[in-house]
């Protein structure tokens, strides 16, 4: 699933940093990979609406297209 991929991507990058924005991305993330495993889209989407750009850029960066575009879609305007 490309969510988890995407979890753990951001897990990588917090590595290397004490950043809190991306400790809540990853979170959310968790949130929206949850929702997706009941299939609770409106969650999803709520999930990945608050993520924020390092979700978005993170997701283009591994090359996940379908995560990817819902994240276009709920991040610009």
């Amino acid at each position: 699933m490309e969510l988890v991929e995407l979890r753990k991507a951001l897990k990588q990058k917090s590595i290397n940093t004490d950043n809190k924005e991306l400790d809540s991305t990853i979170v959310l993330v968790g949130e929206a990979e949850e929702a997706a495993k009941v299939k609770d889209i409106n969650k999803l989407m709520q999930s990945l609406k608050k993520t924020g750009k390092w979700a978005l850029d993170v997701s283009q960066e591994i090359g996940i297209k379908l995560t990817t575009e819902l994240l276009k879609k709920t991040l610009l305007p």
